[in-house]
């Protein structure tokens, strides 16, 4: 149910992949908004430039790629979109193992793919990693432990998308936060 009480509608949050980075794929936020609107989106919030969008709707089934048809119609850029409910941004933010161990928030991140990744994907990222970075894999969302910061991080998006042969997105955990706390579910 919504938080305005209507049993038609759900929050959702779309996190969109590799917008407003490093000067390319320029997508400004109100534009954004406009088109998850257009795309069935109500009561729609942004957080930061980077593609972190909270909306309600009553039809989320192919909501990510109604999305990134309308951000190609409307702007030329293909766009990558992973759609989560509510409930699972919050069990992913519940579930981080790394923080149950003591681990500091700045050095967590959560890698968010499009589907659950094979076993052999994920047992070939391991050897890449420095001896005190770590990860672990639950379901479509992968935590990542880098205490050195995630500029050194040895396994690279390409790296995931390469072996877990899935669709990602990376968030730093104050970002995951932030966003959970912006769907009203913190």
């Amino acid at each position: 149910m919504s938080p305005k009480g209507s049993p038609l509608s759900d929050t959702y949050i779309a996190l969109l992949r590799g917008i407003n980075v490093g000067g390319k794929n320029k997508l400004p936020m109100a534009t954004l908004s406009g088109i998850v609107s257009a795309a069935g989106g109500t009561n729609v919030r942004t957080y930061i430039q980077s593609g972190n969008v909270v909306f309600e709707s009553g039809e989320a089934e192919g909501f990510g790629e109604r999305l990134t048809r309308g951000i190609l119609e409307e702007t030329g850029l293909k766009v990558p979109v992973i759609v989560l409910t509510r409930d699972e941004l919050a069990a992913v933010v519940a579930g981080n193992p790394f923080l149950a161990e003591g681990a500091e928030p700045e050095a967590l991140h959560a890698v968010f793919l499009a589907e659950a990744p094979g076993d052999t994907g994920i047992r070939q990222v391991a050897p890449e990693l420095a001896p005190d970075e770590r990860f672990t894999v639950v379901g479509r969302t992968v935590y990542l432990y880098c205490p050195n910061g995630i500029r050194d991080f040895k396994a690279t998006d390409a790296d995931l998308k390469r072996l877990m042969k899935a669709l990602n997105t990376w968030r730093n955990w104050r970002t995951t936060m932030k966003v959970l706390e912006l769907a009203g579910g913190c």
